[in-house]
């Protein structure tokens, strides 16, 4: 009976000890995980240097190829970081990324006299959230992260450029000459546009244009003022990544609705004013559009048009530089396009 009292105090004690060691194991071998830091690069909407983007490094390791208008946020190990630009390096921003804590970088443009540089500089919450919160600011999970504009868009645009013929029509005191063309001179348009894909829209628009002596007389008022409507498939070709830059080549055809012709000498009688036939014209063109903001972009180039008018009026000379004017025109085109 002793014996077996004596066995269950002693198993009673190895007991005990046992669960006293393991409990000190647990108290004093406990690994406390260190929290992450998180990093916020923010690029505002800005039109200098808009269609760049830049590498961003942190200690000399790419993280990301931020672009206008965008946002990229990581996390981190905490410790001591330097930011730089694979661009310029010449920018550095050094940060101590604490544990559980949210670091908030800007990237920012210098604009000097003739070139602008790149810049980061570490900003508050408050300042980073004002930013962020705007709608329009767009999130890069990674390097694949593509941006697109909305399929519709509004434009504007103003035309300037010179008519394929063109005749002398008036002697000046000096000896020189005054000519005139149907074609060219200076003009206005909108459009609207709509992208079926990547590589294909359709525009239609419509132009006011306006042709005039050159060089101007001042005695004598003589101009071709149009109106057409026009409409263009255009093929769309991205450069890069096709994202800030792209091409646009198009064709369409062109109706004119309202062309009127005046020709007054304000010291004499003479004043003729007369309206040609509605007449259907084509057109070609070729442009580079680049962007300019999250949903504008800015275009140019040059644009091919093509028309030939009628008339049966007696008060047009019966020569058929009058009388059946051509209209043909090169003219260059600088717009801007408003997507929604």
């Amino acid at each position: 009976m002793k014996k077996s009292k004596r066995k269950l105090l002693l198993l009673f004690i190895i007991l005990l000890s046992s669960n006293h060691s393991l409990t000190s194991f647990s108290q004093t071998d406990t690994v406390q995980i260190e929290e992450n830091s998180k990093i916020v690069l923010i690029r505002e909407d800005s039109y200098v240097g808009s269609a760049i983007n830049y590498t961003v490094l942190a200690n000399n390791e790419e993280v990301i190829l931020i672009r206008n208008n965008s946002y990229h946020s990581f996390e981190c190990k905490p410790g001591d970081y330097t930011f730089t630009i694979k661009e310029d390096k010449s920018t550095a921003l050094n940060i101590k990324a604490l544990p559980g804590q949210t670091h908030y970088i800007r990237f920012g443009l210098r604009t000097g006299f003739w070139t602008s540089r790149p810049e980061l500089m570490e900003v508050t919450e408050n300042y980073a959230q004002a930013i962020l919160n705007n709608r329009r600011i767009r999130k890069i999970e990674n390097e694949n992260t593509r941006f697109i504009l909305p399929k519709n868009s509004l434009g504007i645009e103003v035309v300037m450029g010179g008519g394929i013929r063109s005749e002398e029509v008036i002697i000046l005191d000096n000896g020189g000459t005054a000519s005139f063309s149907y074609g060219g001179g200076f003009g206005i348009g909108a459009q609207y546009a709509y992208q079926f894909h990547r590589n294909f829209e359709l525009k239609i628009g419509a132009n006011y244009e306006s042709s005039t002596l050159s060089p101007r007389v001042k005695n004598v008022e003589m101009y071709f003022r149009r109106a057409k409507a026009g409409i263009t498939p255009r093929f769309v070709i991205p450069l890069r990544d096709g994202e800030t830059m792209r091409l646009k080549l198009g064709a369409g055809l062109d109706y004119y609705f309202w062309n009127n012709f005046k020709l007054h000498e304000p010291f004499t009688p003479v004043s003729i004013t007369h309206i040609y036939d509605k007449a259907f014209g084509y057109h070609g063109e070729f442009l580079f559009d680049m962007n300019v903001g999250s949903a504008t972009t800015f275009y140019y180039g040059l644009k091919w048009n093509g028309a030939i008018f009628n008339t049966n009026s007696p008060y047009i000379p019966v020569h058929s530089f009058f009388s059946n004017p051509n209209a043909n025109e090169l003219m260059l085109l600088l717009g801007v396009n408003f997507y929604f």
